[in-house]
């Protein structure tokens, strides 16, 4: 499942928001953390109704975001949306809060399959972070938004939005770089830009180390090129899989494919 991290997100500086309440709401958020979701909920129900009666409208916008955020760990997405909701519109346009209340309905709608609504909630909270300069918000947003596109098939968008995250994970050598890399490539691949979708399977290779994904990055870019019906560069790739340990039987049949299709049928035969 996906869900944001876990952190307490103030609209108000700390040595301004109400003690009693950040005290209680960072031990709600220890006990969602903890997936004690009945007594989280118990805890924001109360606090809710202690900033509704203390007029904490900060504390309140809070109280239902998070109490959303604790309806969307335990599947209750109904009762998530309407806290959100609640949270977006007592959130004083603050453009930060607006992006972090889209991204988790945008993520909730993930999970719930509903894709070209995922697509048009991240994209706005993308937006509402840009226009905050909060990158951390916007980063969140970006690689879900990237996903959703090309599950919905909009490649050339998808491919954009990796690039972009692709860029940014470089800066701090982020260890989701090489995922970022082969979801670009297969993008890359459907839009029929074969040479730069080798150019990122094999450097999403070398990334992954000794992690397996390396040989599957290499297997899809060898497929890449024989369904393209180039067969000599196919067999080219096979044969550096099958010169390693990990080699797998999959890519001796692919290698075996790749012969027979250049009327290679005895050596084919052979492997």
């Amino acid at each position: 499942m996906i869900f944001l991290l876990f952190f307490l997100f103030l609209l108000v500086q700390p040595a301004l928001a109400d003690q009693n309440w950040t005290r209680q709401a960072q031990q709600a958020i220890v006990l969602e953390k903890a997936s004690k979701l009945a007594e989280a909920e118990a805890l924001w129900l109360q606090l809710i109704e202690e900033c509704t009666r203390k007029k904490l409208t900060v504390e309140l916008s809070q109280s239902y975001f998070y109490l959303g955020r604790v309806y969307s760990r335990g599947r209750s997405w109904d009762q998530a949306e309407r806290w959100l909701l609640r949270a977006r519109e007592g959130g004083q346009d603050e453009p930060s809060w607006t992006a972090l209340v889209d991204l988790q309905l945008g993520l909730n709608a993930i999970e719930q399959r509903q894709f070209s609504l995922a697509a048009k909630l991240l994209g706005q909270a993308r937006l509402a972070a840009q226009q905050a300069q909060d990158l951390e918000i916007e980063l969140r947003a970006l690689a879900p938004l990237a996903d959703v596109l090309a599950s919905e098939r909009r490649w050339s968008e998808a491919a954009d939005l990796y690039s972009e995250l692709a860029s940014h994970q470089r800066k701090v050598n982020s260890e989701q770089l090489p995922m970022t890399l082969y979801l670009m490539a297969l993008q890359q691949e459907y839009l029929g830009q074969l040479d730069t979708a080798e150019k990122n399977f094999r450097e999403a290779s070398v990334l992954f180390g000794s992690d397996p994904r390396a040989q599957r990055a290499l297997s899809r870019l060898a497929l890449m090129w024989f369904q393209a019906r180039e067969f000599a560069r196919a067999e080219k790739i096979y044969r550096e899989l099958l010169s390693t340990p990990a080699g797998t039987p999959e890519d001796r049949q692919g290698l075996a494919d790749c012969l027979a299709a250049q009327g290679r049928y005895q050596q084919a035969l052979a492997l």
